[in-house]
């Protein structure tokens, strides 16, 4: 939780909802952010640094967010009104895109013992799905498992 209150947030910046810029109040001008290695942007004021995400919130809402912020689209640095919302931990790991190091090309499915393993991670669990031949039906088997766990429509997206 920052350590200064939205206010301050509110007196020094300005949030355009429509394009995601943070411009300072004063100047007008949209401030200088570091977009930073994780891909998110930050920025700071009166010594004290600020994800602009959650800067963003702060500003539009006139409190910061009680939650985790997550970027609906999955790009990190689109902080657009549209793209933005509160969830808790649980549901942001509901929309993440697919691992580096995946194989298979399709989240939560892997090639094990010969056939295509589909399984789920549910609140802390891993769950298997079942074992299939064809890789498309490992995939259908886990998007349906999505579907009931409320997992967000773009989990599992390739970028």
């Amino acid at each position: 939780m920052p350590r200064f209150p939205a206010e301050t947030m509110q007196a020094r910046f300005c949030y355009n909802p429509e394009t995601g810029n943070i411009s300072c109040r004063r100047t007008g001008r949209v401030c200088a952010q570091t977009l930073r290695p994780d891909g998110y942007l930050s920025g700071s004021t009166k010594g004290f640094s600020f994800l602009s995400h959650r800067a963003a919130w702060a500003i539009h809402f006139e409190k910061w967010p009680q939650g985790e912020i997550d970027h609906i689209n999955g790009d990190k640095s689109d902080n657009r009104l549209q793209n933005l919302r509160v969830v808790s931990s649980q549901q942001n790991k509901c929309n993440r895109k697919i691992g580096k190091h995946n194989t298979s090309g399709v989240m939560g499915v892997i090639w094990h013992r010969g056939k295509w393993n589909a399984r789920i991670k549910v609140r802390g669990k891993l769950l298997s799905l079942g074992y299939y031949d064809k890789i498309e039906d490992a995939a259908a088997a886990r998007k349906r498992a999505e579907a009931q766990h409320g997992f967000h429509p773009n989990h599992g997206r390739m970028a």
